[in-house]
């Protein structure tokens, strides 16, 4: 099969995808000109692969993501901005780089284990809970604004595995996670 790109045509909530399926077997779909706003569910097909490209750019993701091929993130950001309550999030084997939890209606499941390269940020969630079992490694920046009765940790390890880590600033209620390494 041969490699595919994306052109969105622009950012803004008129150039946006409602659900996006990257389904070519063995090929590449890359985005090019511009990052890409997907209202729905993102969901890259086995023996598929999806690149943000050199020009590492942002994803917003407005409903669930399951990845059953490769996401190539490079240095790209994905910012999980649903409205809805009932998103999952299983990025298979590969990495993220920034991830940001960014709509104060939206609610998160982590299904699996997941690496995020650089910086974690859960600035504004209705809820986010990591399934149990699983392991949230962060090798850069953790940032947790929602805290408290908004976070459901289980029975997870979230492993920060940087050098710059702030949990919960004084305006954020406290939150309890069940296995923490740093």
């Amino acid at each position: 099969s041969a490699d595919n790109t994306i052109n969105s045509g622009g950012i803004d909530s008129s150039h946006n995808f409602n659900n996006l399926v990257i389904a070519k077997n063995n090929a590449t779909t890359t985005l090019n000109s511009y990052g890409i706003g997907i209202e729905g569910d993102l969901i890259v097909e086995a023996n598929s692969v999806f690149d943000v490209s050199s020009n590492n750019y942002t994803i917003n993701s407005g409903g669930s993501w399951n990845n059953l091929g490769v996401f190539e993130a490079r240095a790209g950001a994905v910012i999980f901005d649903s409205s809805n309550l009932l998103n999952t999030v299983d990025n298979g084997v590969s990495a993220f780089y920034d991830i940001d939890f960014d709509n104060m209606s939206g609610g998160w499941v982590v299904w699996d284990d997941i690496v995020i390269e650089n910086d974690f940020n859960l600035s504004n969630v209705s809820s986010f809970v990591a399934s149990s079992s699983i392991q949230i490694e962060v090798r850069g920046a953790f940032t947790n604004d929602a805290g408290g009765v908004n976070t459901n940790w289980n029975q997870s390890n979230l492993f920060l595995n940087g050098d710059d880590t702030l949990i919960n600033s004084k305006v954020t209620g406290s939150d309890t996670y069940y296995d923490l390494t740093i």
